[in-house]
């Protein structure tokens, strides 16, 4: 028999090496994955199912745990999802379809054929481009750690920000950003 499960839910685009777009200009992402899978009859129902939040040093983790009774064996399975970009629920979503794919592992002695498909909404993607001469609210400034008193120049309150960009691959850059009037901020400098 053929099982076929897709899985749907919604996430923030993370960039590769642990770098996600700026907070102001995160992507409305979509993902969709499908696992297909083949198994000798039916697969039998949940027991012991688990779910639950855990505290850890790097953050909080959602966890499913369940086991299945097949062939007078007991299977368990488990996933987890870090509750980093995405609600509670969400995040549990992802930790169910983690707990599934272990499972369809751990009884199939076939193969598991797995598709994961992520679409952004262009239209409802923000992406600000911090170039010369743009104007922006203070907040869509991330502020540089390492230098985060303002300073004057020219009479005007300046402070210096961090940024990516991609030109072809990631591009950290620093950035001055000096007072227009009240929350409004132009870029001076940018290297």
């Amino acid at each position: 028999m053929v099982n076929k499960s897709a899985f749907t839910y919604l996430g923030y685009a993370v960039l590769a090496f642990g770098m996600a777009l700026p907070a102001h200009g995160q992507p409305k992402c979509h993902v969709k994955e499908t696992v297909e899978s083949q198994t000798e009859g039916p697969m039998p129902a949940r027991q012991n199912v688990d779910i639950h939040m855990e505290d850890r040093k790097d953050g909080r983790y959602c966890v499913v745990a369940y086991d299945i009774p097949l062939l007078e064996r007991i299977y368990t399975a488990r996933g987890e999802q870090l509750v980093d970009g995405l609600d509670a629920m969400e995040s549990c979503k992802v930790a169910e379809q983690k707990a599934n794919k272990d499972m369809i592992k751990q009884i199939n002695s076939t193969r598991i054929n797995t598709l994961s498909v992520m679409k952004c909404d262009e239209e409802e993607n923000t992406v600000w481009e911090a170039k010369i001469g743009a104007v922006a609210d203070k907040a869509k400034f991330r502020r540089d750690p390492e230098r985060p008193k303002e300073f004057a120049y020219n009479g005007q309150a300046c402070f210096w920000f961090r940024d990516v960009e991609w030109k072809g691959h990631l591009n950290p850059f620093n950035g001055v950003a000096c007072q227009l009037h009240d929350d409004q901020y132009v870029v001076v400098d940018k290297f």
